[in-house]
């Protein structure tokens, strides 16, 4: 779902590199979500970095299974995403970025939304009807009706 802030900030700064963008379960609009204040903390100077090389990992993991279970909600966490070792994600850097992003995406969405009207390449927008991460009504669904050139397709 950040990758589609990327997807949106590349066609709006760069329209010359950009022929479509195909958008799946993106978040363009400011809304208020819980993952952003239990997430952004380790971005913060000096407390964040203690974090990030104390608690932080050991929360994440703990925390692992139920974010899984929301992330790919309702339906079952895939086989192979159980193999992929958690603690990759629970580096000190990568917990840094994800923070940094998490600190970011409500502002960042708000700015590209606006931008995004000027956006003139065909945009596919594709969204879960049952998502729980990600509303797909206050998200993809208002994206769509912003931008004429879209279409979008729920899945």
């Amino acid at each position: 779902s950040w990758g589609t802030l990327v997807a949106l900030a590349l066609a709006e700064r760069h329209p010359e590199r950009v022929r479509g963008l195909v958008l799946v379960s993106g978040y363009y609009h400011a809304s208020v979500r819980m993952d952003v204040p239990l997430l952004s903390p380790p971005a913060l100077p000096l407390l964040g970095t203690l974090m990030r090389w104390t608690v932080s990992p050991w929360l994440g993991r703990a925390m692992w299974p139920l974010m899984l279970r929301r992330l790919f909600g309702p339906r079952d966490v895939p086989a192979a995403f159980e193999r992929y070792p958690a603690w990759m994600s629970l580096r000190p850097s990568q917990l840094a970025a994800a923070a940094g992003d998490a600190a970011r995406m409500i502002p960042e969405s708000v700015a590209l939304t606006s931008a995004a009207s000027g956006i003139d390449v065909p945009i596919a927008i594709v969204a879960g009807h049952d998502d729980r991460y990600v509303s797909t009504g206050w998200q993809s669904v208002r994206l769509h009706h912003a931008l004429p050139k879209s279409t979008l397709r729920i899945v």
